[in-house]
């Protein structure tokens, strides 16, 4: 019996008699149970019908996160992804890339599209992928160098780069292939699509450690690497998404109670208040008290004692008619609270260097004396002073 037939008969085993009429499906789509219809009436509904929209970044993502790759980029198609890929590593019209002769054709299309041609190499019984040992007979016999560059002594042409395929989700030899790659000084453009697992948990885990080759250890670094580069992405994803969510919800909380960082600042030029709010942090700080024991209401009340008017915080003045509704007031008014919003998203810190860093600013002028709370309650001799700009 000879090797072809009895290939034929295995296929036919496992696959099953095929007809004209009834032929055996390569690759059958199967969209049952699913909410197919929806996203592609959403893609009609909203337009987004081409290379762009939602749903290319969603499956962009969704790839990522399958793979643990930290970006993915979709094309037309698998044709058209080989092909960029072998762009991107070098292959010029007049090379060869090596492939194996088991794929669909749009492996050899890929390299022909690019003016190249396909170079095949055996492939093994065992992953039906490329046979690392035939791709290094086949380059210990027929390869040179010359200029840095592989030659092919049959046809003089470059061998520009090796193109293994994972065929129906079995893995190549690709860490061997990779060796082999590295050691001839060739560019490596993996043929995988056939290999991703649907997604699942559990098809993800066979994947890795199929691909580790029943290593442990190896298995063990590949989850490792494929969680911190998901975990990367999310939390790069959260830090944008939270950053504008703060920045929204501040500017939101700027203009509802009218926290205007420019409007306060130039308040704080006011002596009078200037130095009620540092008598009241100066007998706080010299009481040595925490919040604890000063307690949250007594705190409250001590604050209290500041009437936010006077830092123009609210609505008050516009609405009593001290402050007009003018464009340069509003336009003001929208840059502070611009800086208020930043100031939120970025924590009260922020707020607090600017608005140092503004009265420092303003006072490289003159300054006033430094005004001395004493604390006569505690201890008699303990000074305590809060330096005051002068606007």
């Amino acid at each position: 019996m000879s090797e072809i037939t009895r290939i034929i008969q295995a296929l036919t085993h496992t696959c099953g008699q095929s007809t004209i009429r009834e032929p055996i499906g390569l690759h059958e789509p199967s969209f049952a149970d699913t909410r197919a219809w929806d996203y592609v009436k959403d893609c009609l509904d909203t337009g987004w019908v081409s290379s762009a929209g939602e749903w290319v970044s969603r499956f962009e993502q969704a790839l990522c996160n399958t793979t643990g790759a930290k970006y993915a980029i979709a094309v037309t198609n698998g044709t058209v992804a080989l092909r960029l890929g072998l762009h991107l590593v070098g292959v010029k019209p007049g090379d060869e890339v090596l492939v194996p002769p088991l794929s669909f054709v749009a492996t050899a299309n890929a390299v022909q599209h690019l003016g190249a041609t396909p170079h095949f190499v055996d492939i093994e019984s065992g992953t039906l992928g490329m046979c690392p040992a035939a791709l290094n007979e086949r380059l210990e016999r027929v390869c040179c160098r010359v200029d840095n560059n592989l030659i092919n002594r049959e046809t003089g042409r470059r061998i520009a780069a090796v193109m293994p395929v994972h065929v129906f989700g079995n893995p190549a030899e690709i860490k061997k292939l990779k060796a082999l790659s590295q050691q001839w000084g060739l560019p490596l453009v993996e043929d995988q699509i056939e290999s991703l697992p649907n997604g699942s948990m559990k098809d993800v885990l066979k994947m890795y450690y199929k691909d580790a080759e029943s290593n442990i250890d190896v298995f063990k670094f590949n989850m490792e690497s494929w969680f911190d580069n998901v975990m990367d992405r999310a939390s790069g994803w959260y830090k944008r998404k939270i950053r504008v969510i703060l920045i929204l919800v501040g500017f939101l909380i700027a203009t509802v109670f009218n926290v205007d960082t420019l409007e306060i600042f130039g308040r704080l030029q006011d002596q009078a208040l200037a130095n009620q709010l540092s008598e009241l942090a100066g007998d706080l700080v010299a009481s040595e008290a925490t919040v604890e024991a000063i307690g949250l209401e007594a705190l409250q009340a001590e604050f209290g004692k500041i009437n936010l008017n006077e830092l123009s915080i609210g609505w008050s003045e516009y609405t009593s008619g001290v402050k007009s509704f003018s464009s340069t007031n509003i336009l003001m008014s929208f840059l502070g609270w611009i800086i208020t919003a930043l100031a939120i998203s970025l924590g009260a810190p922020f707020w607090f260097d600017l608005l140092n860093k503004l009265v420092k600013f303003r006072g490289t002028g003159n300054t006033k004396d430094i005004i001395v709370v004493q604390n006569e309650n505690r201890r008699s001799n303990q000074q305590h002073a809060v330096k005051v700009i002068e606007g």
